[in-house]
């Protein structure tokens, strides 16, 4: 890095009127999209919390019931609320936020944010880490189009190169000198985002911001060194200009884009009214009606006098109408895994597409990393519905047990009390650990560092031979 010419760059940043209006947006995105994250973070926190004390209460004060009608009158579970959620909502406006856990159904996850606001706004939210990422990487573009492109056409490349400066040092000094500028506008992002929930209570994992800043550095010094190659190869200041605007659009918006359509034509989610129908078909009418009820009780009667150490269930002198409830319940959760399985390995394809594509974009690879570490991705989603589903096949076996166990042949005339309802333990989501998300990106690391390796090679061999004496 050469010390006049990176003082000279940070001085034509700052003259530069196209970038100072770029900047401005881009202050402004952040400032908007920071209090838009943190008031939806806080009124999903504050709506969560009254649901779940709500949902408690009505649970508790049931009355008397019967414990299988209890298991209908169900109870919901409620998505952790990620405290990085205002800085990257991945997915969280496109996923359900709550499960209802009833008997002898799967349900799947409701009460989508986007669902709500898509009537009023054009996209269902507005964050800081899009205007990082997208934001962020134009502004790097209109700083550094011509930063070999301007000095070869006006004829200092060869200069610089004749006077012993190093390609290395202007590669070097263009990008730190954009860098710099953008690095403080992230930052500056980072704390509009972050600091309303640290001052609000919200307990932040600092290991996590630590990796998404570093994250978005990576990024971005991708992004830079790429822009300073492209710029390398065009003749003149507006060719360049065309051609680093056209790798931002391809990285920043057409990649992500296509990427998407292409991982949802290539793994399809099956269609709503044929997993329903194959849940009817499958799940419900071969044991209601069909000729998987007596197998299925028997099996399980069976596994109920094994575990109580007797030759028979009716030695036990339990009540069979629980016996026969959790024996479809065990019959049904094995056609649930089976059907949301397919369900789940085709969102998995999806997101293996994404994963493929990230390796043509930085930034799509920031946008993967960043979703994980915020716990607003996919994986995290789906760490929520399987915990709920597990949740509810506890509280559904807990019920269905202590009516077969206690009921004593009244059947469903037998009512319990608020003394079985206190039993039933809340649901306590819990977002994916920190080494878990990493293990799970490292492929999108690998892909940021060897973008960054490649981009750095490939900006400085490319303006050392625009350098060279072009061919009459």
């Amino acid at each position: 890095m050469n010390a006049p010419l990176l003082a000279k760059e940070l001085l034509e940043h700052r003259r530069n009127r196209r970038f100072v209006v770029v900047a401005a947006l881009m202050i402004a995105l952040v400032a908007v999209a920071a209090l838009d994250g943190w008031n939806r973070a806080q009124a999903a926190a504050t709506h969560r919390a009254a649901a779940v004390e709500s949902d408690r209460e009505v649970w508790v004060e049931q009355g008397e019931n019967n414990p299988h009608g209890a298991a209908h009158f169900a109870r919901y579970a409620f998505r952790p609320t990620p405290a990085l959620g205002a800085f990257d909502s991945g997915v969280s406006d496109y996923a359900g936020a709550a499960v209802w856990m009833e008997a002898h159904y799967q349900n799947p996850a409701a009460l989508r944010r986007a669902e709500d606001v898509g009537a009023r706004a054009p996209f269902s939210a507005l964050d800081p880490a899009w205007t990082i990422r997208v934001i962020g990487s134009l502004a790097l573009v209109v700083l550094l189009f011509g930063a070999i492109a301007g000095e070869r056409e006006s004829g200092t490349l060869r200069a610089l190169f004749t006077h012993g400066v190093r390609p290395a040092s202007i590669v070097g000094s263009k990008a730190v000198a954009a860098l710099a500028v953008i690095v403080a506008l992230a930052v500056f992002a980072f704390l509009v985002a972050l600091l309303p929930g640290m001052f609000g209570g919200a307990s932040l994992d600092a290991s996590r911001v630590v990796l998404l800043v570093g994250t978005y550095v990576l990024g971005l010094v991708a992004f830079a060194f790429a822009a300073i190659a492209l710029s390398a190869t065009a003749a003149t200041r507006g060719a360049a200009m065309a051609t680093v605007g056209a790798f931002w659009v391809v990285v920043a918006l057409v990649v992500p884009m296509v990427a998407g359509q292409v991982g949802a034509a290539l793994s399809p989610t099956p269609d709503e009214r044929a997993l329903n129908r194959a849940i009817r078909d499958e799940a419900q009418a071969p044991f209601w009606t069909g000729n998987a009820r007596r197998p299925a009780i028997e099996a399980y009667a069976a596994k109920v006098a094994k575990r109580h150490g007797v030759a028979s269930f009716d030695d036990l002198g339990f009540d069979r109408s629980g016996l026969e409830l959790q024996a479809h319940e065990e019959f049904a959760n094995a056609v649930y895994d089976r059907l949301y399985g397919e369900l789940y390995a085709a969102q998995r394809g999806q997101d293996r597409v994404m994963r493929a594509a990230a390796a043509l974009s930085p930034l799509l690879a920031v946008q993967r990393i960043s979703a994980g570490l915020a716990g607003t991705d996919l994986f995290a989603q789906l760490a929520f519905v399987r915990a709920s589903e597990a949740h509810r096949r506890r509280i559904v076996e807990q019920l269905n047990r202590h009516m077969m166990e206690e009921a004593g042949g009244e059947g469903f005339a037998y009512m319990a009390d608020r003394s079985l309802w206190e039993q039933i333990p809340d649901f306590a989501g819990t977002l994916p650990r920190t080494d878990a998300v990493l293990r799970r990106y490292w492929p999108e690391l690998a892909m940021l560092a060897l973008w960054v390796v490649v981009a750095l090679v490939a900006a400085r061999w490319l303006t050392v031979r625009a350098a060279r004496p072009r061919a009459a």
